[in-house]
């Protein structure tokens, strides 16, 4: 079974589907904002694997080791970078509905 990303030491690694059929290369995303601009640059296709490397990336977020004061700071850019994410994923699916009725 081929898989087009996987899940490992809360980080996500992602197939760059830019660049295939001919090379085969992974994309690590460490964090929610390395996600989302994977989204954004269309690292991921299909709106089931573009929600599927969002959830990914919201995890990963919710998981990173950050002290109380680091915490409380980053609240509203954790929301921010969240709200991005949402964008990225809310945007590409309007443009891939947008080319599917063009192409009609």
């Amino acid at each position: 079974m081929f898989a087009a990303m996987r899940y490992e030491n809360y980080c996500l690694h992602l197939i760059d589907q830019r660049r295939l059929p001919s090379e085969e290369t992974w994309l690590d995303c460490a964090d929610l904002e390395s996600v989302a601009l994977a989204i954004e640059d269309m690292v991921v296709r299909g709106a089931p694997a573009i929600g599927c490397a969002a959830a990914w990336g919201v995890a990963i977020d919710a998981h990173a080791p950050k002290s109380l004061t680091v915490h409380l700071k980053l609240d509203v850019s954790r929301r921010l970078r969240i709200a991005r994410c949402a964008k990225g994923v809310l945007n590409v699916v309007k443009q891939t509905n947008l080319n599917a009725q063009l192409s009609k």
